[in-house]
């Protein structure tokens, strides 16, 4: 099951680029900026070269993780974003048998963004109890070699919906549903 949803998630990623100046959030593209500023001419800057508290705007939206054999391992996620998934993030394993459908896009878009070896923008629509929420995002590949992607930095908005997000939601709180989503290559 696991792995026939994440060759649907891979088929339905649109193949448009999308520039940074069309982001509609200011704190993702000071994001986007910043990651630009640290990588120089390289692929893509080492985590070393970052640090999250110098985006203090989207410091409970940001999420740190690392490169494993078979996926992802958590290292950072904010509370903003603990808040929306209602459950601890960080030390989460992400791969292609996480049980959510979200933890299952998620490992999608950060696979892409590996094997792409470029940013990616994506975007969910999330529905719980009483709301339906846009969430947009950027997966920023790290590389502390030059070459090899080790680390993703990623940053996550809303752009709609009520309440605002990590409002009312708890850790231990189930869930919300995946409704719809996208993945983009942003072109930086």
């Amino acid at each position: 099951m696991a792995r026939g949803f994440i060759l649907g998630l891979a088929a339905m990623v649109q193949r448009t680029d999308t520039a940074l100046a069309d982001l509609p959030d200011s704190r993702l593209r000071q994001l986007v900026d910043y990651w630009r500023a640290r990588r120089g001419e390289r692929m893509a800057p080492p985590r070393a070269a970052l640090d999250p508290v110098d985006i203090p705007d989207l410091l409970p939206w940001l999420a740190i993780f690392d490169v494993t054999d078979h996926g992802f391992h958590t290292r950072l996620a904010g509370t903003g974003l603990e808040g929306i998934c209602g459950r601890t993030l960080t030390g989460l394993v992400l791969d292609h048998e996480s049980a959510h459908p979200l933890e299952l896009t998620l490992f999608s878009w950060l696979r892409q963004s590996c094997d792409q070896r470029a940013p990616m923008l994506v975007q969910a629509t999330l529905a719980g109890p009483r709301t339906r929420l846009v969430l947009q995002g950027v997966m920023l590949p790290l590389s502390g070699d030059g070459d090899h992607i080790d680390k993703l930095i990623c940053g996550c908005v809303a752009l709609g919906g009520l309440p605002l997000p990590g409002a009312g939601r708890r850790v231990g709180m189930a869930p919300p549903t995946l409704v719809e989503f996208s993945a983009h290559r942003l072109e930086v």
